[in-house]
């Protein structure tokens, strides 16, 4: 009977454990970027979440809307097709002047949130829908139109790469 370990069985098993262990020391990298990704992409989220709970938490006629311009693609006011890179932060206020757009910055990265706000309305049996063109803020018609459809972006960098998340939910009159 055979007391020993020959040679090539020796060999064999480091090859086997050299190629397990090259495995694994492969996918720590790419495991370890996928959760900064993920860390990444939830901070967004939240970001986005708390703007539009901020939002949210206001009266339905302190809403401001987006104003017309060309950062619009699809319609003249349609959040549902904005140029992001061309919308200016300052595009949407409330009414004292402050803007809903801003910075934030988190784990060293800064994190930019863009709102657009349109109206929106629902035909019976549709869903909703943009309500274009808009219409002057003082222009008695509004008082028929029922949603504000409002959409937050956030945007970061990450190694020359941008990165977003849209959030959207509508604010409707009770």
């Amino acid at each position: 009977m055979n007391k020993g370990v020959s040679l090539v069985e020796l060999i064999i098993a480091v090859c086997i454990l050299a190629i397990v262990g090259i495995s694994i020391a492969l996918i720590f990298p790419k495991s370890f970027q996928t959760t900064i990704n993920n860390r990444q992409r939830m901070s967004a989220v939240n970001f986005a979440g708390i703007k539009m709970e901020e939002i949210k938490s206001f009266p339905y006629a302190l809403i401001p809307r987006t104003p017309d311009g060309a950062y619009f693609i699809v319609a003249n006011c349609d959040c549902g097709g904005v140029d992001w890179n061309s919308l200016p932060m300052t595009a949407t206020q409330y009414n004292n002047g402050t803007d809903l757009s801003d910075t934030m910055e988190a784990d060293g990265i800064t994190f930019t949130r863009k709102v657009c706000i349109n109206l929106a309305d629902q035909a019976p049996a549709s869903p909703w829908a943009p309500h274009c063109p808009s219409v002057d803020e003082n222009d008695p018609t509004l008082n028929n139109i029922r949603g504000k459809n409002i959409r937050v972006h956030v945007t970061w960098n990450v190694n020359n790469e941008t990165k977003s998340v849209d959030v959207e939910s509508f604010a409707t009159r009770l």
